[in-house]
């Protein structure tokens, strides 16, 4: 059994390509099965790999969406996920690797290892440079 992961995703990018990227999560929201089999559900991040074309098998995809938000007029995508232990960069690999504008920035903080990290040196999106826990 893991320790869970909040993971956090700022998704910066060319409009066009956000909104490919939020409509594939929205239609697996909107689904009733999923699309792969797994125990997670319709959000797993596998289904969204599956979804975008890509072969989820060769990707690190041990979660799930929680929630998601694209901002009004921005070129920002927010999601917050549940992962096994860590990020799951295989997941944000292949959304760099799939929407050539897309820069995704991550929070992790896995709390049962006191785990924090973050690719977001400058603190644009993830201002925060530690977390304490007491």
């Amino acid at each position: 059994m893991p320790n869970w992961s909040n993971t956090l995703y700022a998704c910066i990018g060319e409009p066009t390509e956000i909104r490919q990227l939020h409509n594939a999560i929205k239609t697996n929201a909107r689904r009733k099965t999923s699309r792969v089999e797994n125990g997670f559900g319709t959000l797993w991040l596998g289904n969204i790999i599956d979804q975008l074309g890509g072969n989820w098998e060769e990707w690190k995809c041990r979660g799930e969406i929680a929630g998601f938000k694209m901002e009004k007029g921005a070129n920002k995508l927010t999601i917050y996920q549940s992962t096994a232990w860590c990020e799951q960069e295989g997941f944000r690999k292949f959304i760099e690797q799939k929407f050539p504008s897309i820069k995704v920035y991550y929070l992790d903080i896995e709390p049962g290892c006191q785990w924090y990290g973050t690719n977001d040196k400058e603190g644009k999106y993830f201002p925060e440079r530690y977390y304490l826990d007491s």
